[in-house]
C-alpha cells in the first residue's frame, strides 16, 4: 500500500506481533486498525505510520488501553470526543487488550 493508505507490520522472533493501517480521511489520516501484543509495539507502529502520513492523525483508542492513551497524551495528542461501547448478550471474548486503535467506529 502507498499513501493515501499505508499498512505496516511488526515482527518479533519471526512472528507477527502487531500491525497498523492509516488511510486518508476527510481531514488528515485515520489510524485503524492498530493491533499489537503490547503498548511499546503499538507506539512504534503508530510513530512509523505518523512518519509516513502528513497532516492530522485520528485514532479511536479503546478505554481498555489506559497506558497507551496516557502515552499519546504525553506525546501531545488530545481527545476529540468519546464514545461508550455497549453490548447486548455479554461482552465478546476477544483480546481487547491488544486493540490499540479500532478499525472504525462503524465496524468496531
Amino acid at each position: 500500500m502507498q499513501p493515501p493508505r499505508v499498512a505496516l507490520l511488526a515482527m518479533k522472533a519471526g512472528r507477527i506481533c502487531g500491525y497498523g493501517v492509516a488511510r486518508q480521511c476527510r481531514e488528515g489520516f485515520k489510524v485503524g486498525p492498530l493491533f499489537a501484543d503490547d503498548t511499546e509495539t503499538a507506539l512504534r507502529l503508530l510513530a512509523a505510520l505518523a512518519d509516513m502520513m502528513r497532516g492530522t492523525l485520528h485514532i479511536d483508542v479503546p478505554v481498555a488501553n489506559a497506558d497507551f492513551t496516557a502515552a499519546l497524551r504525553a506525546a501531545g495528542l488530545s481527545p476529540g470526543f468519546s464514545t461508550t461501547r455497549m453490548y447486548r448478550g455479554g461482552v465478546p471474548a476477544n483480546a481487547q487488550a491488544r486493540v490499540f486503535g479500532i478499525t472504525t467506529l462503524e465496524l468496531g
